[in-house]
């Protein structure tokens, strides 16, 4: 069975400790505290005019290969590289591994 963890939304008061990751101990008096998480895909460059011209229904297309896993983060501090997955009707990512660096293209 597929291990999945549902993530706190933004401004909810319960907890997320991981028993899987146990943190060192001195850790613990910070296991409370909510990281807002993210997960990007590069864009190319776009012109100011070009931006001022968007409408809805226009797609931006990513060089970003498609067989190449996305970096996820806390803030300016790369955590791992994952993958998209489809969780019943919303959006996930899986884990595919703790890395030095993120992948660029």
């Amino acid at each position: 069975m597929e291990s999945v963890v549902e993530t706190v939304p933004p401004g909810s008061s319960e907890l997320g400790a991981s028993e899987q990751n146990p943190a060192p101990e001195e850790w613990t008096s910070l296991a409370h505290l909510s990281v807002p998480l993210s997960v990007s895909i590069p864009l190319p460059q776009i012109s100011l005019g070009g931006l001022m011209a968007l409408a809805p229904g226009q797609i931006l297309v990513s060089h970003w290969p498609t067989n190449h896993d996305v970096p996820l983060s806390a803030g300016e501090v790369f955590l791992a590289m994952v993958d998209f997955e489809r969780v019943g009707d919303q959006l996930g990512v899986r884990l595919s591994g703790f890395q030095m660096k993120a992948q660029t293209t």
